[in-house]
């Protein structure tokens, strides 16, 4: 049993996430007054929790975001979709599953679907004959 710090009760080790620096292995907090503790800080520090996630993710800062952002003219790289304009009003960073490097800023749908294509550019081009057929046969009227 420990007491957690924030809420001064007392509760079992494992609800208390691992922790090698205490002594007794477990943090301070208590799991659901941790997670307290975490949203109340993102939701105060939100530049400073989104740098830290995309240096986490994908190794770029906040600021790395931002001029790819403004090299791209805040618009998707494949369809050329303004921030403003697109369905999650943001632009995702396309990266490289094997690699992890960041490739560009895309919309939802073209970052999307590059993953639905599994980033294979024969399956991708297999998908534009498939187009390509059907347009000619609709406009033959069939």
């Amino acid at each position: 049993m420990k007491e957690c710090r924030h809420c001064n009760k007392l509760k079992a080790l494992e609800l208390f996430h691992r922790n090698k620096e205490m002594r007794d292995g477990r943090s301070s907090y208590c799991k659901p007054c941790a997670s307290e503790r975490s949203s109340l800080w993102k939701s105060n520090n939100k530049d400073k929790a989104r740098d830290t996630d995309l240096i986490r993710k994908y190794n770029i800062s906040l600021s790395d975001y931002e001029s790819l952002y403004e090299e791209q003219g805040g618009s998707c790289l494949i369809c050329g979709l303004r921030e403003s304009k697109a369905s999650r009003q943001t632009l995702f960073i396309d990266h490289c599953h094997k690699t992890g490097l960041v490739r560009g800023l895309l919309c939802h749908h073209c970052n999307s679907g590059l993953g639905y294509f599994r980033d294979d550019p024969l399956l991708l081009e297999k998908a534009q004959g498939y187009l390509n057929r059907l347009i000619e046969t609709q406009e033959k009227g069939g």
